[in-house]
């Protein structure tokens, strides 16, 4: 069993020791504690996705085209995307 608690570091109680000590009863636990490190990147991505998802296009793909299309990016080879746009209905 694993259990993961993030809080604030005032809120460490008895009250918590407590309830691990009732969770792992009988059994040799490790406690590791780490800093929480705000990371805005997920937000950031969030943001960029969501402003994708209101631009009103989309990209499409049939077959095999997909994996054609990723290796000629991953070749470094120029890639023709208009053909793969689609507008979405409203």
């Amino acid at each position: 069993m694993q259990a993961t608690f993030q809080l604030e570091s005032a809120e460490l109680s008895k009250t918590l020791i407590d309830a691990i000590k009732k969770a792992f009863e009988g059994k040799k636990i490790n406690i590791v504690i780490t800093e929480v490190i705000e990371d805005d990147s997920n937000t950031v991505m969030e943001q960029k996705i969501q402003k994708a998802m209101d631009s009103g296009v989309h990209y499409s793909f049939e077959g095999n085209e997909f994996e054609g299309f990723t290796n000629k990016l991953l070749a470094n080879e120029p890639v023709d995307v208009s053909i793969y746009k689609k507008a979405m209905k409203q």
